[in-house]
């Protein structure tokens, strides 16, 4: 079987089709290598709003701009364990710079006053190990509380949805990847 190549390259029908695909794969890789990435969980600490081997659309520019919210799904660089298997790490922010974080008996408080509109409250947090103050160091922890952190400037304190079994700690901006949108 004989396929002419240069007559269908140059024919009428498929310039136009050629055109597109050319466009359609060119947005693609500048999408993916500047905006939006992908990336599998890999672990239960989500699991009440993502599960164990899903799949994430990060966007890595989604704070270009402005500045992380209060209950933002982050993707953030886990420094503790860069260089032994998971590098990254997908969580929530509970707290952002200026505040003071604590958790009591199981229930996050934020200045001081309990969350009311912590959709997970009730459900007590699991004082897993390790869980991160600032540059590596670990929180206080006394059963299932910790001392109060004050966070700095570009400091966020993010744990995962999983309260029961998750990591937590205290992230520096330069560590987020980028935000969770799907």
């Amino acid at each position: 079987m004989d396929i002419n190549l240069k007559e269908y390259l140059y024919s009428k029908s498929s310039i136009p089709t050629l055109i597109r695909v050319a466009i359609f794969l060119l947005g693609l890789v500048i999408l993916s290598s500047n905006t939006v990435r992908i990336f599998k969980t890999d672990g239960p600490s989500m699991n009440e709003t993502y599960t164990d081997g899903e799949h994430l659309f990060v966007n890595t520019r989604a704070y270009d701009k402005k500045w992380p919210d209060r209950y933002d799904v982050v993707m953030v660089i886990d420094v503790n364990n860069l260089l032994f298997k998971d590098e990254f790490m997908v969580k929530r922010i509970i707290a952002l710079p200026g505040e003071t974080v604590e958790i009591d008996n199981g229930i996050i408080y934020i200045n001081g006053v309990e969350r009311s509109d912590d959709k997970w409250k009730g459900r007590g947090v699991g004082i897993t190990s390790p869980e991160f103050g600032r540059d590596g160091e670990p929180i206080e922890a006394y059963g299932e509380s910790t001392i109060p952190i004050t966070l700095r400037d570009y400091e966020y304190f993010i744990m995962g949805d999983n309260r029961g079994i998750t990591w937590y700690g205290v992230y520096n901006f330069d560590e987020f990847v980028g935000k969770v949108i799907n």
